[in-house]
């Protein structure tokens, strides 16, 4: 069971305990999100229906966890490609001439990946734990 998994599950399990009021929750990623929707379907509760969970790198496993996971992809493979390139080209630029370091900034947008995990925001008093049975 993966590290980020496991804390997700434990620390929503203690959110829950001490009385979590909230209609949705953010993992640090998307392994702890996941842990976090598997705790609260495990305790009773409903994703989306009572929380909705997001997560954060838009890792294959969100695509197919169960909800599928919201996620923000934050362009991963696309940041290392343009670092490598970059060391690759500097690189060069080295090899033929003494050259003054150089600062290159890049930036790039986060995409929210919306899917079955998030819906609308509940009303009303804080959710109660749900009879498994019904």
């Amino acid at each position: 069971m993966p590290y980020e998994y496991a804390v997700g599950r434990k620390l929503i399990g203690q959110a829950m305990e001490r009385g979590l009021n909230a209609t949705a929750i953010i993992g640090v990623n998307d392994m702890t999100a996941i842990g976090l929707m598997d705790e609260i379907k495990a305790r009773g509760y409903s994703v989306p229906g009572d929380f909705s969970v997001c997560g954060f790198d838009n890792i294959f496993t969100s695509a197919i966890s169960s909800p599928q996971l919201t996620t923000i992809d934050h362009h991963l493979q696309v940041r290392c490609k343009a670092a490598v390139d970059q060391i690759s080209a500097r690189r060069r630029e080295l090899s033929e001439a003494t050259l003054p370091p150089v600062i290159n900034k890049v930036e790039y947008a986060p995409r929210l990946v919306v899917r079955a995990s998030t819906g609308p925001a509940r009303e009303g008093a804080p959710v109660r734990k749900r009879d498994s049975h019904a």
